[in-house]
């Protein structure tokens, strides 16, 4: 048969099979046969890696990889035998529950897997599994956490599971902080507070003033955000929240980004709501982001808010070391000196409010008086005898009536006139004194002088047998 006149053209080179080894599971070679085939060359990399893992879905191998293996993107088709060996046979025994190390390529096809729904029955089955891998395999690499985070967000829109799949998600807690700073009288003082250190890149709630007093830390701290809150809404065009992380917007979203994926059954039209504050929008295939772009791990500007908090609430109640190089603003000043303020005022009203009259002690109160006007006016000269002082009638020694090593220190310097080095504070000191004393002295025994404290003369001597 003559070829004179056929027409050749360019056809590619089908690469050949790489050499089998003995005794080589027939798996491998059906799987490499897949990009043996004509349409490989049609096709693109994440299409053949899910024909071939979902070819290899339930296959078990056991043969140790050894060798030092790197690879961006990895698939199967990048791997030699060895590798691919290796692979399934550290896969077996993940499946088995044994979590052991591996090659980093190795953790990366595992999760692509996984995003394809490669081995799983269900979405539901493949975000547990992302989820478990994340926990557990994230413990030995830390690189694969950040990847899973960002790629489950992607998973559950595209597969369209319940958005609270993703209310654990550090990305979604985050999300919700910001929403109640948007309405902050909706939320308790310890949810606002709670939300502010979420997102603050200052640590509030390791400060000495949180662990010296946390309720008026969050009472108080609660108060500044509010009270800038209102400010903002009265006198700014922005509003506080959008100071500190930007308004919603709307950008152009790559669904799986740096993933291995194949678009299988491609969403058209999707309005994912992970919360009221971020969604996920496909229209006609193309997918976009609403959300705070100003939402990052942890925000500078609420940094500077509660670290001047901070500052000032150590300042006035004297919780040392002071902080120094605060940047300071004059109406974070002026706001925060106002709700310190306010907070001492609403305790004071509270201490008072307390304060209870036993109305039935009134009439012997008045029979008492009754007696002694008669006996005034007969003009009985008798006296009644005063009330005695309550004294101890023996020494008490300082640890016998619960006094600690810095309160007795306390109690030392005040009547010895020597400094005071203990880790209590002077006002804690003095009060816990007064308190653990009443019993046997009847009255306090220590008492504020000036800006310093001072034992109660009349008590001397009998403090003095103490210590």
């Amino acid at each position: 048969m003559s070829d004179v006149g056929k027409v050749y053209v360019e056809e590619p080179i089908s690469p050949a099979p790489p050499a089998e080894s003995a005794g080589l599971p027939q798996e491998y070679r059906r799987m490499r046969s897949l990009i043996h085939s004509r349409s490989y060359f049609t096709s693109s990399d994440p299409w053949v890696f899910y024909e071939q893992g979902m070819y290899m879905k339930d296959f078990s191998d056991n043969c140790e990889y050894s060798g030092n293996f790197q690879c961006y993107y990895p698939t199967y088709d990048k791997m030699t035998t060895e590798q691919l060996r290796g692979y399934f046979t550290w896969r077996t025994r993940l499946r088995a529950g044994d979590m052991q190390p591996a090659a980093l390529p190795f953790a990366f096809v595992y999760i692509y897997e996984l995003l394809n729904l490669i081995g799983v029955k269900s979405p539901e089955e493949g975000f547990a599994g992302l989820v478990a891998f994340r926990d557990g395999y994230g413990k030995t690499d830390r690189t694969v956490v950040r990847y899973i985070n960002m790629w489950l967000r992607d998973f559950a829109a595209w597969y369209n599971l319940d958005p609270s799949v993703l209310s654990e998600t550090d990305e979604c807690r985050r999300d919700n902080a910001i929403y109640r700073l948007t309405e902050p009288d909706k939320y308790t003082d310890n949810e606002l507070f709670e939300s502010l250190c979420l997102l603050s890149s200052y640590r509030m709630e390791a400060s000495r003033s949180y662990r010296s007093f946390p309720e008026r830390t969050v009472d108080i701290t609660a108060r500044v955000y509010r009270s800038l809150y209102v400010f903002c809404a009265e006198n700014r065009v922005e509003s506080i929240y959008a100071r500190f992380f930007g308004h919603i917007c709307k950008a152009p979203y790559p669904m799986f980004s740096s993933a291995v994926f194949y678009a299988k059954n491609r969403p058209q039209q999707r309005d994912y709501r992970i919360n009221p504050v971020h969604r996920l929008i496909c229209s006609s295939g193309k997918w976009t982001e609403e959300r705070f772009f100003g939402n990052g791990p942890r925000n500078r500007e609420v940094g500077l808010l509660l670290r001047q908090t901070d500052a000032m609430l150590r300042e006035r109640y004297g919780i040392k070391p002071y902080l120094t190089s605060v940047t300071e603003s004059k109406l974070r000043r002026k706001i925060i000196n106002e709700c310190i303020d306010a907070y001492e005022a609403d305790e004071k009203r509270k201490r008072l409010a307390d304060v209870k009259i036993d109305l039935s002690a009134l009439g012997d109160i008045r029979r008492s008086a009754d007696i002694t006007r008669d006996m005034l006016l007969i003009g009985d000269e008798a006296e009644e005898e005063p009330p005695k002082q309550k004294t101890p009638t023996k020494n008490h020694p300082a640890g016998a009536v619960g006094l600690t090593p810095d309160e007795t220190a306390f109690l030392r310097s005040l009547i010895e006139g020597t400094p005071y080095s203990g880790a209590e504070l002077p006002s804690v000191a003095a009060d816990s004194i007064n308190e653990k004393l009443m019993d046997i002295i009847g009255d306090s025994a220590v008492e504020p002088d000036g800006k310093a404290y001072a034992v109660v003369d009349d008590y001397r001597e009998i403090l003095k047998g103490m210590i």
